[in-house]
């Protein structure tokens, strides 16, 4: 396998892969605050985007905010599609 040398670091071209593969969950996790942040930041994008006619986008950003926070019920309001409740 070729070596390459990055910052005068050695690996092998193979195993970085792997070292993503290993990293991406611990990078990708969120504390549960975080997560309700995005949840929340999204319904306000969703709220916006409903004054201004994009119920489309508005549909895209409620579905974004459950999927960071399934049980988020800001997200699940009344005055959003009965298919969310």
């Amino acid at each position: 396998m070729q070596r390459q040398t990055f910052g005068g670091l050695r690996y092998t071209v193979g195993s970085l892969p792997l070292m993503l593969l290993i990293a991406g969950p611990i990078v990708a996790a969120e504390s549960p605050a975080a997560q309700h942040r995005t949840a929340a930041e999204y319904v306000s994008k969703a709220l916006q985007a409903e004054t201004e006619g994009k119920n489309s986008r508005r549909e895209a950003l409620l579905d974004a905010a459950l999927e960071a926070v399934p049980d988020y019920s800001p997200a699940r309001w009344p005055g959003f599609p009965h298919d969310r409740v």
